[in-house]
């Protein structure tokens, strides 16, 4: 069965619904074509029947059939905490990104998000100049031979951490692959315990996390921020019942770290 979910996941691109089709109306296995997709593979991969597949996932809608990755994949067992926001952040939204990912470092907390600009990036940089744990989701497919992702490919590599996705292959923009990307949200809502959001124009990403976060019945914790921030999402996030971010003992009150 693992041989032929990966098949069907090399074929359709890692496409949820593509391969649920596939297995359900039995389609055959064209054997010459699985050699070649195979050979197209660059990285690791587990499958929802291989023992390591995280178990998180196997609690949400849609589990994906295949994941890719380079790395820990270890990793997921930890609490993680996903980190995003806008891609547009003032130094207020930098601040209280770098401030939030180093106390979570600290504590131990693995963080999690899909490298986009803005806080996404910010987050990312801040857990590995403070030398914490972090996982990469790459939400346009594992782009492993991008010269411009070499770097930080070998970065993450070199320093323990997970790159992740359930798209083998890059996928470039358009309509269809807009949707894709922002339904692989489910997966890192998944593996998370909570997520926290600096700063925000409650862009269509964020929100598609946040209602993830709220089908898995995750905790949202969201920063305030001054009123005349153009970039005041939190805020009205806050007033639709996400929780308010203050300091790291808004999520843990036994906390002893000094903040």
């Amino acid at each position: 069965m693992n041989e032929l979910v990966l098949y069907f996941s090399l074929k359709y691109d890692g496409d949820f619904q593509k391969i649920y089709n596939a297995l359900m109306n039995k389609e055959r296995v064209d054997e010459t074509l699985k050699v070649e997709l195979l050979n197209k593979v660059n990285c690791n991969y587990v499958t929802i029947f291989d023992d390591n597949y995280p178990d998180k996932l196997k609690e949400i809608n849609c589990p994906p059939f295949v994941l890719y990755y380079i790395g820990n994949l270890n990793l997921v067992k930890n609490e993680i905490s996903l980190v995003t926001g806008t891609y547009t952040p003032s130094n207020y939204g930098l601040q209280t990104t770098d401030k939030v990912v180093k106390d979570l470092t600290l504590r131990g907390n693995v963080i999690i998000n899909g490298m986009a600009e803005g806080i996404e990036k910010t987050a990312l940089d801040s857990c590995i100049n403070n030398s914490g744990k972090c996982i990469i989701f790459l939400r346009n497919g594992m782009d492993v031979s991008n010269p411009s992702f070499q770097s930080n490919l070998l970065n993450v590599i070199a320093q323990d951490k997970l790159i992740l996705s359930e798209y083998p292959f890059p996928i470039l923009y358009s309509i269809e692959t807009r949707s894709k990307t922002l339904f692989s949200n489910r997966i890192m809502a998944g593996l998370s315990n909570h997520a926290i959001i600096p700063e925000s124009n409650l862009e269509h990403n964020t929100m598609t996390v946040i209602s993830y976060e709220l089908e898995q019945q995750k905790d949202i914790y969201a920063i305030p921020t001054e009123i005349f921030n153009e970039q005041n999402g939190t805020n009205e996030l806050i007033e639709n019942g996400v929780i308010p971010y203050l300091n790291i003992k808004s999520i843990y009150k036994e906390t002893s770290l000094e903040l």
